[in-house]
């Protein structure tokens, strides 16, 4: 089966499109099934805010149930086998996984609608692993200026 945008799917239909022979490994209270090319997201549109929802036409925010689904994560609510779609230990960073993410406006309702073009993260390109980030933060406090731990490409 192929997944289309805007049609709506069950959990298992969602996770059998992807013709894995393995189970998903579940997080976040199953809102998150991994899978070896893909992250599945299964949410809930909230009301404000302060719930999971659209922030524009092509942005989802996510916002978890409870915050410790992985207490020993640096970031507990959303633990890194969520979170990680890139590998970062080669260069180019090159992806692993495609976050997928599925909507439906009430936990009630037993269907998601397929979202798929919706980003869930920001691209690798754009991104810096957590070391390096927090120098660039200390270098530009403490100098004024774009710091030089940083290639700038086009940007600077």
């Amino acid at each position: 089966m192929e997944l289309r945008i805007h049609n709506w799917y069950g959990t298992d239909e969602a996770i059998e499109a992807f013709n894995t022979p393995e189970p998903p490994d579940f997080h976040c209270d199953c809102r998150f099934a991994v899978l070896p090319q893909a992250i599945l997201c299964f949410a809930e549109i909230g009301e404000t805010s302060s719930q999971s929802h659209l922030s524009s036409p092509s942005h989802f925010t996510w916002r978890p149930l409870r915050p410790d689904y992985e207490p020993s994560d640096s970031i507990p609510w959303l633990p890194s086998v969520v979170r990680e779609a890139w590998d970062r230990t080669r260069k180019p960073v090159r992806r692993i996984r495609e976050h997928h993410v599925f909507l439906r406006k009430e936990k009630g309702e037993a269907r998601f609608q397929c979202a798929c073009g919706i980003d869930l993260e920001v691209p690798a390109q754009q991104t810096l692993p957590r070391e390096r980030a927090m120098a660039a933060v200390v270098e530009f406090f403490s100098t004024r200026r774009l710091p030089r731990c940083v290639d700038w490409g086009d940007y600077a």
